[in-house]
């Protein structure tokens, strides 16, 4: 048997819906070459107006990402033969996730130094273990073309972080002086709400991906009309909603997935004008040096026990 795990110093692993893991680098088996974690294909959305010249160019889209592996198997019998390719097809199968659901497996790289990238991905081409080359003996082992498609073609980090706004103090009383707001003469005024226990904390964010990220906000309770705000990209969502003390509302922002849940009164909703579609953490340069504020307002939050918690991934458009 020949060991083939040194001539790599990357190390690729497929995770299944199920969470088993399939490395394909291990004693007998390794990746001989690979292609299709560089940039995605990128569509420009364009415009012509009358009388125009060419076009104009107004927006684009990232496609979805195939990538590719050719892994090399090694046996030391011919029932290690069947076996490893029996296990191979089992791990690949789309049919790994819970009953009634679809999901994506993770295709995943680990680098010498532990860095890790990430791709959810699903087979769209697995073994076919066709007819070998009759030029040399080789019964025992396979070489074998895997194809996989990425519709999220965005790399990212799978270790989620996760920061906290932690309400420290709250204001009790009205401190001067202040910006009067009036929606015609003044609209970068602030306006003054006579209340109790009011919450206002920040949180700088740096974040090195050179891809977006949607975040995953926790906010755990008592805390009236809550306002998150990122005021490096001017997003915001407002929920119209008293958190009581105990309750955790939990939104999700990841595109096709959004969703806001209180543990106690279930889905709730947020104001007309809030970001609620394009909330989201930004990268360099649209946010200089990656740097995100956060901000987190409301009404009646309790110092030690209100907070925000903000997870993520940091994605990458290519490696």
């Amino acid at each position: 048997m020949v060991s083939h795990a040194q001539h790599w110093f990357e190390h690729f692993e497929l995770i299944t819906a199920d969470g088993k893991r399939y490395k394909f680098n291990d004693d007998d088996r390794c990746v001989m070459t690979f292609e299709g974690f560089g940039m995605p294909d990128i569509s420009y959305i364009t415009q012509r107006g009358p009388f125009q010249n060419g076009e104009t160019v107004i927006d684009y889209r990232i496609e979805k990402r195939i990538i590719q592996i050719l892994v090399r198997q090694d046996g030391c019998s011919r029932w290690d033969y069947w076996e490893n390719r029996s296990s191979l097809i089992d791990y690949l199968r789309p049919n790994r996730a819970l009953l009634g659901i679809l999901q994506n497996a993770q295709f995943v790289i680990t680098f010498p130094d532990t860095t890790k990238r990430a791709l959810n991905v699903n087979t769209i081409d697995g073994p076919k273990f066709t007819a070998r080359s009759l030029d040399r003996w080789d019964e025992w082992g396979y070489t074998e073309s895997l194809r996989f498609i990425a519709h999220d073609p965005i790399l990212y980090d799978p270790t989620a972080i996760c920061k906290t706004i932690a309400v420290i103090q709250t204001v009790n009383e009205l401190v001067f002086p202040v910006t009067f707001y009036n929606s015609f003469r003044n609209p970068s005024g602030w306006q003054v709400i006579f209340a109790s226990d009011l919450v206002d904390e920040t949180l700088s964010i740096t974040y090195p991906g050179t891809w977006p990220t949607f975040p995953n906000l926790v906010i755990t309770g008592p805390l009236e009309v809550p306002v998150i705000t990122n005021l490096s990209t001017n997003e915001f969502i407002k929920l119209p909603y008293s958190i009581v003390a105990g309750e955790i509302v939990t939104i999700i922002l990841q595109p096709g997935a959004k969703t806001i849940k209180s543990s106690i009164n279930g889905n709730i909703t947020v104001s007309d004008d809030s970001n609620m579609t394009t909330f989201h953490i930004e990268c360099n340069p649209k946010v200089a040096g990656g740097i995100n504020v956060f901000k987190l307002s409301g009404n009646k939050g309790k110092s030690g026990v209100t907070k925000l918690d903000i997870s993520y991934f940091v994605r990458y458009i290519g490696i």
